[in-house]
């Protein structure tokens, strides 16, 4: 595993432990990712974008929690960011492909019904085709 999907495996995971810690949590992500590769910002998701928790009880209590959720959330994407940039968009694929995260933003990318697929790059939908990841590849 290269430096960088070692570094990104730890961000998301300290994103997922932020939030639910369930399927859905992984999903989000996954949304998250494949928005950064298609549209360079995680905030694009096509699953519900950016998380508001405005159901909860007191409005005191939601606004200090979106206050400290939206900080943590731009510091950890800015991080994700970086390391896209570092190694480039089609080199992100790679570095995806080696996180346990994988499987479900490389699933997006490939899926017609989703806004990201019309988004990439040739150069990012041959990377696409050449990843090599045995979750991946099942469900392709």
């Amino acid at each position: 595993m290269r430096k960088e999907s070692y570094t990104l495996d730890q961000i998301l995971d300290s994103i997922w432990r932020r939030g639910d810690q369930d399927e859905m949590s992984i999903k989000h992500i996954g949304h998250a990712l494949a928005a950064m590769v298609a549209h360079n910002d995680w905030r694009k998701g096509d699953d519900y974008n950016y998380p508001d928790y405005k159901e909860w009880s007191s409005p005191k209590f939601q606004e200090d929690w979106q206050k400290s959720l939206d900080k943590f959330l731009e510091l950890k994407w800015g991080k994700v960011k970086v390391i896209q940039d570092k190694v480039g968009t089609a080199e992100f694929i790679d570095v995806i492909a080696e996180t346990k995260f994988s499987f479900y933003p490389l699933s997006y990318l490939t899926e017609s019904w989703l806004s990201y697929y019309d988004k990439l790059t040739p150069e990012v939908k041959a990377k696409l085709n050449s990843v090599e990841d045995e979750n991946y590849s099942v469900a392709r």
